[in-house]
Parts: structure tokens; C-alpha cells; sequence
């Protein structure tokens, strides 16, 4: 029985379709190379990808004029929710994408002279109008690689082939890609990187939260909740960051929400904890900050928020002890190569970095 899930013989198959996969699908496909690109999630973005809510079941208001738009789709960012133009890199990209119109500035989020932009409507949208060209397979996990006389074989679990190229691109977390290179003719040293990076890298909880339905607000503090930073660093406690979803562009603005993102070193202790239980411990902690910005006091009781997502593989560090200065991996002979934030500064941008510098080592061998 073939288990192929296309009988096409791909230019280059790329296993992720976060930032890095997505960013080199895209450059490679409009270099007329067939590209095809492999998720085990069903949508893509990653880290970056999307949480889609409801006004009417999940946190996702301010004041009465929300309950009039009670069932209207919203969205929140729970992992990547802006990245910043570091360098002037990227710079041709980025005005590509906002022509495109799949991000925009994002100026409550810039820092020193690092412009920050989001994807719009979401921040997946970036991700899917990098794909759009390409052959998607997402709900598709690949666990083993054969390199054979014709390229390269992708298997799932069941050892079922279901994709064939020529060559191919890993662009999952450093531990995942470790695994997939364990048991290939991947270089060595790939795989010790890869275990490296996997070492330090550090889950990361997050919820997102708003008023409760029920709660009465005044405009005076429908307007101290307004006037609250967009992006907050804690650095202290249990959360790390606040980010106040509902004011990036082009979302739904009769809502406020935010997104909690928790220390990681908080999150390594509490890995195995109930989801709920971290949302409850989130806002508890967000609520106390609430009460020293403003006049206002606010209760725990006051806000709703879904159960906790667990990122696992939620942060990587910088990859400072790899034997290699580039931030991509590229073995011609094999028709091989790694793009991934891991191989640099962790970041989205440095995933882009990662995936552009690795697209013009390829498109530089053709």
C-alpha cells in the first residue's frame, strides 16, 4: 500500500513550518525549486502560531460593548507574539511582508532602535503567506530520515515513507531535530549541537486572560486598564512578561486581554503542574501588579482565563558552544541542512537569520 503523501519527488522538503521552515520554503520556492513543507501540528507558525478564542467561551473583553460581539472569533499569541528588525538583514523581507500586509509596526513593542512588528491579523499569518505557494502537510509527524541513491526518505512512526526528496531542511527545536539526526548520516557534529542546545532549553507556561464577563467596569477604569504598557518586562516573580494582546494592530479592539508569560526557571519547577492551577497562580500575581499601577483595586475573581499552555520546548538560548561561528548547517554532499533560533540568539529574528543565511548557501550551490 502506498503511503506517499504525494508521489512528487521534492526539490527540498523543509520538517517545520515555524519562522525558520517557513522563511526557507518561501525564498527557495520563488527560486523555482518545488518545495513541500511538514508539520506534525495541523497549522503552522509554531511558537508563533496562533490560539483562536471566542468572546462568547474564553476570556476576551473589557466592557458592554463586547457582549454585543458575543461569539466573534479573536485570536491571541501565546508564544512569538512580535519579533524586532534587529539588523538591516532582513530589512527587504520585512517590507515585503508589510506590502503584503501580513505584519505591521508594532511601535508600543520597539526597543532602544529595534523597530518591533506582529503578524495581522495573527502572527501566523506571516507563516502562512510564506507557504502559500508550497505543498503543506500538517498532522504529520516525521520521526525517521533515509538518505538513499535519489535523496532522502521521511517516515513516520510507522516507518511509512511519506515524502521523498532530494534534499532536506530541519527547522524543528533543537531536541526534536536531535532525534531525527540520531539515526541518519547527519554529521556528528550536528547532533552534538543539537543535544547541546536541547540541554538549555526551557519550557515556558502562558495564559491569556481578561475581565470576567460579569464585571461591571466604570470608563475610569476602562481607561486605567487602557492606559497599562503594552509589553512589560517583570523579570521578577513568577511571570516574566505581560503582553497586552488586544492592543497590537489590527485586533479586535472592543477587547482587552493579556497574554502572561511565566518565568522560565518558575516553569521548569512547575513542568508537571495542573494548567488550571498555573492560570489561578498567573493571576494572582498579575492582579497584585495591576494594583500597583493604578488607583483602582482589582481581585483575583475579577478576570477569567483559559487553562495554561505548556511549552516544552518554550525557549532556547544562545547556541554559544557550537564548534561553528555560522548560524545555519549546510552539507551539500548530503543535501542536509539545519535552520533554527537555536543555531543563534534564540529569537524569531534569529530563526529569519538562520533561514535567510541558509537559503543563500543553497541557492549559491545550485
Amino acid at each position: 500500500m502506498n503511503s506517499l503523501l504525494s508521489e512528487k519527488q521534492y526539490d527540498i522538503a523543509v520538517i517545520g513550518a515555524g519562522i525558520a521552515g517557513s522563511y526557507c520554503a518561501d525564498r527557495l520556492q520563488a527560486a523555482d525549486l518545488q518545495v513541500c513543507i511538514i508539520d506534525k501540528s495541523r497549522g503552522t507558525g509554531g511558537r508563533a502560531s496562533s490560539k483562536r478564542l471566542f468572546n462568547g467561551n474564553a476570556p476576551a473583553h473589557t466592557h458592554a460593548s463586547a457582549h454585543a460581539n458575543a461569539g466573534t472569533p479573536s485570536s491571541c499569541e501565546l508564544g512569538a507574539p512580535f519579533f524586532h528588525l534587529e539588523d538591516q538583514q532582513l530589512a527587504a523581507s520585512v517590507n515585503r511582508w508589510l506590502a503584503a500586509g501580513v505584519i505591521a509596526p508594532w511601535p508600543a513593542a520597539d526597543q532602544e532602535n529595534q523597530r518591533a512588528f506582529t503578524g495581522t491579523p495573527t502572527m501566523s499569518a506571516l507563516t502562512r503567506h510564506l507557504i502559500q505557494y508550497c505543498d503543506f502537510f500538517g498532522s504529520e509527524k516525521i520521526s525517521i530520515i533515509e538518505r538513499d541513491s535519489s535523496g532522502w526518505r521521511l517516515l513516520n512512526d510507522s516507518y511509512q515513507c511519506r515524502i521523498q526528496a532530494k534534499r532536506l531542511i530541519i527547522t524543528a527545536p533543537a531536541a526534536q531535530s536531535a532525534i531525527l539526526l540520531s539515526g541518519s548520516v547527519a554529521p556528528e557534529a550536528w547532533l552534538l549541537d543539537a543535544h547541546r542546545a536541547s540541554l538549555v532549553c526551557a519550557p515556558q507556561w502562558a495564559t491569556v486572560i481578561s475581565p470576567s464577563l460579569d464585571l461591571v467596569l466604570s470608563q475610569a477604569q476602562i481607561d486605567a486598564l487602557q492606559a497599562l504598557p503594552a509589553v512589560v518586562e517583570c523579570r521578577a516573580g513568577p511571570i516574566a512578561r505581560i503582553i497586552c494582546d488586544s492592543q497590537k494592530p489590527q485586533r479586535n479592539s472592543f477587547q482587552t486581554r493579556w497574554v502572561l508569560q511565566a518565568d522560565q526557571d518558575w516553569s521548569r519547577r512547575m513542568i508537571d503542574a495542573d494548567n488550571q492551577w498555573i492560570s489561578e497562580q498567573l493571576i494572582q500575581v498579575f492582579t497584585h501588579w495591576l494594583n500597583e499601577q493604578q488607583d483602582y483595586r482589582f481581585e483575583s475573581a475579577d478576570f477569567s482565563c483559559l487553562p495554561a499552555h505548556r511549552w516544552r520546548l518554550g525557549r532556547h538560548h544562545s547556541n554559544a558552544d557550537s564548534a561553528s561561528p555560522l548560524d545555519y548547517r549546510w552539507c551539500e554532499a548530503l543535501g542536509l541542512a539545519i535552520a533554527a533560533d537555536w543555531l543563534g540568539e534564540g529569537s524569531v529574528y534569529a530563526a529569519m537569520q538562520s533561514a535567510d543565511n541558509l537559503v543563500k548557501a543553497i541557492l549559491a550551490s545550485e
